[in-house]
């Protein structure tokens, strides 16, 4: 604007009335004004922003129950669809009888399978002269009759020791009533629940039958319908009907062996 136009603008007549202090105030205030305003304005909008974030964090808590609440959901109906199978392919489970907790782990475990020659069983070492290396001993094509017998023992409170080598006692060795199985000895009288019994060549816990006869609960030898890859637990008459050769039988009765 020209000077001699602008001398006549009231607004700069105005201003060139005020001293340089006049206008520093003027400036300040100017500066509260607006700083005020943006503080009523935050004041405003404080608990509006508390409120959407209080939502945001109710709403991811509720999230995470939802996906907890699914998870569970889904874990159930895996479980279910798993116990389904195991029926359709095993039949229903037998229902434990005895009252020694050896036979009873193992009447419950009839019907089921997981102890086949193929399995992940690092114990249930084999003849020591098969033909796989050491580290696959056990693991395949070697029967695990022994590694049934030897989580019936531990399951049930009554464990055995390991034999020499540091392995778990095959059928051989509870078959030798000269063996050396910590925790337990061979019997001569008549057998009792949660006793093991071997010929040698199979080894099995014994439970007498639903009808009183005796009987033994087992994983089933490799050359049964139920044995080879499958390894199901059977409770049936091996070791009493009379060819199965000399049986030995073994009972606790020592303390548990130190691991």
């Amino acid at each position: 604007m020209p000077l001699d136009t602008r001398d006549r603008d009231p607004y700069w007549a105005a201003r060139n009335r005020l001293s340089s202090q006049d206008l520093e105030d003027l400036r300040n205030q100017a500066v509260q004004t607006v700083n005020d305003r943006i503080t009523a304005a935050t004041r405003a909008m404080t608990p509006a922003a508390e409120a959407i974030r209080k939502t945001a964090h109710e709403s991811g808590e509720a999230a995470q129950r939802f996906k907890a609440d699914v998870q569970d959901e889904v874990d159930r109906q895996i479980k279910a669809s798993g116990r389904a199978a195991e029926r359709v392919l095993w039949g229903e489970p037998e229902a434990p009888t005895s009252s020694d907790p050896v036979a009873r782990w193992a009447e419950g475990k009839v019907g089921r399978g997981g102890y086949g020659l193929i399995s992940s069983a690092r114990d249930a070492r084999g003849p020591a002269n098969n033909l796989l290396s050491k580290d696959f001993r056990g693991r395949l094509l070697d029967p695990k009759c022994n590694q049934f017998v030897w989580d019936a023992l531990q399951a049930g409170g009554a464990p055995a020791g390991r034999v020499d080598g540091g392995r778990i006692p095959v059928a051989k060795d509870w078959g030798n009533s000269s063996s050396k199985i910590a925790g337990y000895t061979p019997i001569a009288g008549p057998p009792r629940p949660g006793d093991v019994v071997s010929n040698g060549h199979h080894v099995g816990i014994f439970a007498p039958l639903k009808n009183g006869s005796p009987g033994t609960v087992s994983a089933a030898t490799p050359d049964s319908p139920n044995g080879g890859l499958v390894g199901r637990v059977v409770h049936n008459t091996w070791g009493f009907r009379g060819d199965e050769g000399p049986m030995t039988i073994w009972r606790k009765t020592g303390p548990a062996p130190r691991r």
